[in-house]
């Protein structure tokens, strides 16, 4: 190959190019290959801890990290975010969202 990935691992391309001669210093056409790397499938987070029931706003659990897999990349942040309690202290439901980039 003539040149380093132009681009990133999610994304760019490799050209690779042949030139040849023969014992007579006879050039061949040169031959040019480009080879595009396209990463367009998305991670993938294990499944999400099931619904639960508390009593108290207090035993609400911290949030966890979640295991991910991605076909091109061993590297990333994933985040969880809880967000508000709908409805009241007597009642009510948090809904946690994890995100992975």
């Amino acid at each position: 190959m003539t040149g380093p990935l132009v681009g990133s691992a999610c994304g760019g391309t490799y050209t690779r190019t042949w030139n040849i001669s023969d014992a007579c210093g006879n050039p061949a056409t040169t031959r040019t290959q480009i080879i595009t790397v396209d990463d367009t499938t998305a991670p993938v987070i294990a499944a999400a801890p099931g619904p639960i029931s508390i009593q108290c706003i207090a035993d609400l659990p911290a949030e966890t990290d979640l295991a991910w897999t991605d076909n091109c990349d061993a590297g990333g942040t994933v985040t969880s975010v809880t967000g508000p309690l709908v409805g009241s202290a007597c009642g009510g439901t948090y809904t946690r969202t994890w995100n992975i980039s």
